[in-house]
């Protein structure tokens, strides 16, 4: 699986974004894309390969933040700057994402989430790299007093890194290719 450019969707970032959140129960993970550090993965993964993939062993934190706020989220990410070089932080959406954006309207064609268009009062789980949530602001277009009144903010794990490393020792054989989670139009 290879992770050749951060700023589009990629199938190395899709496999580490889908362990984290299947691992976590949660609705949504907003995997770095930065934080993946290789090309490729696999197929036969060594411990001294996932170190070099992932080497920034960061705690994984929960927020709850409604279906308005994590479309304002999704819409910062995708701001013309991440696609013209600048320096931006850019994710890796979990499964159960379908976004269609269109960089010319600035607008969404599609956004769903487990097959379902985000509901504005909703409160769904999304989980970020302790780096992100530090700062939720620059990179998220979210504070964290905002967060807060939506609920306690909870740390699941204090190693992303283990999480990845347990879940691939029990489920072997593991692929994933890209396929349109995320779609940028011109």
């Amino acid at each position: 699986m290879t992770h050749p450019k951060r700023n589009q969707e990629t199938a190395l970032g899709d496999l580490i974004a889908d362990v984290l959140r299947d691992s976590f129960g949660i609705d949504l993970m907003l995997m770095g894309s930065g934080a993946i550090r290789s090309y490729a993965l696999g197929p036969v993964v060594h411990y001294a390969d996932l170190v070099e993939c992932l080497p920034y062993d960061d705690a994984v934190y929960m927020l709850k933040v409604t279906g308005t706020q994590l479309e304002r989220m999704i819409r910062h990410i995708l701001r013309d700057e991440a696609f013209q070089g600048e320096p931006t932080e850019f994710y890796q959406f979990s499964n159960g994402t379908h976004i269609v954006w269109s960089r010319s309207e600035q607008a969404f064609r599609t956004l769903t989430l487990d097959g379902e268009a985000l509901h504005a009062e909703r409160l769904y789980t999304v989980a970020v790299q302790k780096y992100h949530y530090n700062n939720l602001k620059p990179f998220l277009d979210i504070t964290l007093e905002e967060v807060e009144k939506n609920g306690k903010i909870r740390v699941l794990s204090t190693s992303a890194r283990d999480v990845v490393e347990e879940y691939l020792t029990v489920n072997q054989h593991l692929s994933r290719e890209v396929e349109g989670r995320l779609v940028v139009e011109d």
